[in-house]
């Protein structure tokens, strides 16, 4: 169950498909997965029925509805559960708890060495403390990140771990990997990055390196947490075509035009009319 989950168009459209509330639906939702968790090792409820979900749900049409929006499937022996092994069972969990621990271990290792070089600094009478510590603060979200797009993309073995190296001109290398999770962690609700062209490397290096304040973690997360506030790019209302958008994806978002058009407030609530 994640956070967002409550925005999430698609428990919306149960929502409305059942004429209830996000509360009765995301009850509803993890009473489905938790069955599944506890029961299952593949996502495959044997002898499940749409009147049997529904009746245990105390939702009419709940079973059916979560089947049109692409979270489970019905088959003549059961209910399954799409991608259940990406985010339940032994193996997703094994793949979490490894995540969690050596985050706590490169956050333990950088702490360490950070404090020694800000000990150092202060001997030497040069580098702040608030310097160091967003350095530090930077680095961890880095990390974080990193580890992240183990679960978040199958094709995690395609980016190159660029964090922290330079380029010859000086300027630190794009840390695609970490972006790219970034991305996946803050819009779930957007297309996921499953291949990660030569095309869209270039594309996002360029918006990298185009200007210095995008050379921080911090300011791809606020991006991405700004694109998540225009209901038009999220696909939740129609734009001038009288149907949503439901094009915006990364490659999409570090297209040049279209990340001017984003910066810029084009697709924000307010404006009069989404285009894409």
């Amino acid at each position: 169950m994640r956070g967002n989950l409550w925005d999430d168009p698609r428990v919306a459209a149960i929502v409305d498909a059942t004429d209830t509330s996000e509360a009765t639906v995301i009850g509803a939702l993890y009473w489905l997965w938790a069955t599944a968790d506890d029961h299952t090792e593949d996502g495959m409820l044997q002898g499940m029925t749409v009147r049997q979900v529904d009746r245990k749900t105390g939702i009419p049409g709940f079973a059916q509805a979560v089947a049109d929006i692409g979270w489970i499937e019905v088959e003549a022996t059961g209910v399954r559960i799409v991608r259940f092994d990406e985010h339940n069972g032994a193996s997703a969990k094994r793949r979490a708890s490894e995540s969690r621990r050596k985050v706590s271990a490169r956050d333990a290792d950088k702490m360490r060495t950070s404090g020694g070089h800000d000990e150092d600094a202060g001997r030497n009478g040069c580098g702040s403390s608030a310097h160091l510590e967003e350095e530090r603060e930077e680095e961890v979200e880095g990390s974080r990140a990193e580890s992240a797009i183990a679960d978040s993309s199958p094709q995690a073995d395609a980016f190159a771990d660029d964090t922290g190296k330079v380029e010859g001109n000086g300027v630190p290398r794009c840390p695609q990997k970490a972006i790219v999770a970034l991305y996946h962690e803050i819009l779930p609700e957007l297309a996921p990055v499953r291949e990660w062209t030569d095309a869209r490397a270039r594309a996002l290096g360029a918006r990298w390196r185009e200007k210095a304040e995008r050379q921080s973690l911090t300011w791809w997360r606020e991006y991405f947490e700004y694109v998540k506030t225009s209901d038009f790019l999220m696909g939740k209302v129609a734009g001038r075509s009288g149907r949503p958008f439901m094009g915006c994806n990364l490659e999409w978002l570090v297209t040049p035009s279209k990340m001017t058009n984003v910066i810029e407030g084009r697709y924000e609530n307010s404006a009069p009319g989404g285009a894409a």
